[in-house]
């Protein structure tokens, strides 16, 4: 007797393929990304509000000057005009030295960073030359400190006093928090 022989199927078995997970580059492409674009939405809102502050500044300087009644420390008056006229200028120095300063707030948790302040006191010639600074209360964090004195040191030589300002030095207080770099 002759058997048949029949032949033999094997199951086919349906294999899923998988997906390939993304490389790592692109997803640190797809957060370099949205990090710039952060970046970028915080700068032009600083741009839309810059006007905003300017005419802040003035209006309330102008509303604490009274005509003639300003003097400075040596007793010579300063009269409105020159009495706006050195506040905006500190105002401006203070905008300046603050743009020339950095600080890595990923060092800070969010609860610290409310706390971290710091003022600085600067001596500044007719010149606008920084003859010296102290600190008029300082942060406890040296490392923030530290960032508030090269801020300071990045912007010496300032803008000479604005013209009719007889005094040949001024003091100017600055003070310094992350509140403001944060935004």
């Amino acid at each position: 007797l002759k058997v048949k022989k029949k032949p033999v199927v094997i199951a086919k078995k349906v294999v899923k393929k998988r997906e390939k997970k993304k490389s790592a580059r692109v997803q640190e492409g797809k957060l370099l990304e949205q990090a710039l674009k952060k970046i970028e939405r915080k700068v032009k809102k600083e741009e839309a509000r810059e006007p905003d502050r300017v005419e802040e500044a003035v209006s309330r300087l102008s509303s604490r000057a009274r005509p003639g009644a300003e003097t400075g420390k040596q007793g010579r008056p300063l009269g409105a005009a020159g009495g706006i006229a050195i506040e905006i200028y500190k105002a401006e120095i203070e905008s300046r030295i603050k743009e020339n300063w950095a600080y890595p707030v990923a060092l800070v948790g969010p609860d610290a960073s409310k706390e971290l302040e710091a003022t600085v006191i600067l001596t500044v010639k007719r010149t606008g030359e920084i003859l010296k600074w102290e600190f008029k209360k300082k942060s406890g964090n040296a490392i923030f400190d530290q960032s508030v004195i090269k801020a300071v040191e990045r912007s010496n030589p300032l803008p000479p006093f604005p013209e009719g300002y007889i005094r040949s030095f001024d003091e100017i207080e600055i003070n310094f928090n992350l509140r403001e770099l944060q935004g």
